[in-house]
């Protein structure tokens, strides 16, 4: 009988350490990596997360998959999905048979039409003290709204106001469940599947073929080891300050030119780059310009990569003075020239006593030419 090799992974620490080997267990506490016939326990609560570097499986046809979504914000694509009683049953898609109870259900899509994403998205977002029963007709959503007593493979049952009716499935975009106040338990890691669906776990555990989770939203699934491209452990731990709002915004051009500071892009529009390393997170912001953050003493330290773009520096153009500061104390954390002609630096600094952080990109020794400064990854860990 053949049995499956242990899967592959690379894990990240909130303490910056990376760690390559096979998985062997993971429980409530910890988690266990082999490597050249060593093992090393990691504490979930310093775990950053876990990317698996096994090869995806091969991309399937979404057609005749429905989309579910629950109300802690996971989501999947099942083959089968019925919902009554108090009961939603799935099947098929990339996981197992499961089920969860039907107050954890927030909606369910029939339809992959992807020219009506925002309208559903939209319908998803309103207060909804009733049911809905979404059609699409021609490129436009429609619904009525009442109670939807079950979802079966070849009808929807649906109440409206004292009439019953079944409606065929191929007839039904989608339904979506009325608001309810549930507060799920706060789950431990997001798994991230290869056919971008998401589970978030309130509990995990490695059972040496697959990830057996307790869903926030309620309910177990056994999750085949292949379909996982990523176990994410940094919610609540880790907030990149391209996904925070700043409290405050300045910008002093030195000529007319208004150059807005970026999220995620530099300022072209393009990734960062710092010198041969492209980063999916991080902002960009061009001199002189002052952002003021909001942390709250929530979190211990604030990490980035610093530099100038690659898209200038490769010219060696660039210059700027950088100050990165407590507010409220006007105690300076950071400060230093950053020049194109650099070499990238990583810096970390301790933020356990700051409410606010300001970030000041200041004019350096040119003349504003090219200041395009990154700070990759930059964020705020606990």
């Amino acid at each position: 009988v053949a049995v499956a090799a242990p899967p592959q992974g690379e894990l990240s620490t909130l303490a910056g350490d990376e760690h390559r080997g096979e998985l062997v267990a993971l429980d409530d506490a910890s988690l266990t990596l082999k490597k050249d016939d060593k093992e090393v326990k990691l504490p979930l609560a310093g775990l950053l997360g876990v990317r698996f570097t096994a090869s995806a499986p091969p991309k399937r046809v979404d057609r005749g998959l429905s989309h579910v979504l629950f109300r802690d914000g996971s989501r999947i694509r099942s083959a089968t999905a019925n919902v009554s009683g108090r009961r939603g049953d799935f099947t098929g898609g990339q996981l197992g048979s499961f089920s969860v109870p039907r107050t954890a259900v927030l909606g369910i899509r029939f339809d992959s039409e992807r020219s009506v994403d925002a309208a559903w998205a939209k319908l998803l977002d309103r207060t909804r003290k009733r049911d809905l029963l979404v059609i699409k007709k021609k490129s436009v959503l429609d619904f009525l709204e009442g109670s939807v007593l079950s979802v079966g493979e070849k009808e929807v049952k649906f109440l409206l106001g004292e009439d019953e009716i079944p409606v065929p499935r191929s007839k039904v975009f989608g339904v979506i469940y009325a608001d309810r106040k549930i507060t799920p338990p706060k789950p431990v890691c997001e798994v991230l599947l290869h056919n971008s669906g998401r589970l978030l776990a309130a509990k995990l555990q490695w059972t040496g073929e697959a990830m057996k989770a307790t869903l926030s939203a309620d309910g177990e699934v056994e999750i085949p080891a292949e379909a996982i491209r990523e176990l994410d452990f940094s919610l609540g731990k880790v907030r990149y300050l391209s996904q925070i709002e700043p409290r405050e915004v300045k910008y002093t051009p030195f000529f007319d030119t208004d150059f807005k500071y970026q999220r995620d892009k530099n300022l072209a529009g393009g990734p960062l780059r710092l010198g041969a390393k492209t980063y999916a997170r991080g902002l960009c912001l061009h001199s002189k310009t002052s952002l003021v953050y909001r942390i709250n003493t929530d979190y211990r330290r604030f990490k980035a990569v610093v530099g100038i773009d690659h898209h200038r520096a490769q010219k060696g153009l660039g210059d700027v003075h950088l100050v990165i500061s407590n507010r409220d104390n006007k105690k300076i954390l950071f400060e230093g020239d950053v020049r194109g002609t650099d070499e990238p630096r990583t810096i970390d600094l301790d933020v356990s006593q700051v409410r606010d952080l300001e970030i000041l990109v200041d004019f350096g020794g040119d003349l504003d030419i090219s200041d395009w400064l990154d700070l990759a990854d930059a964020r705020v860990t606990k």
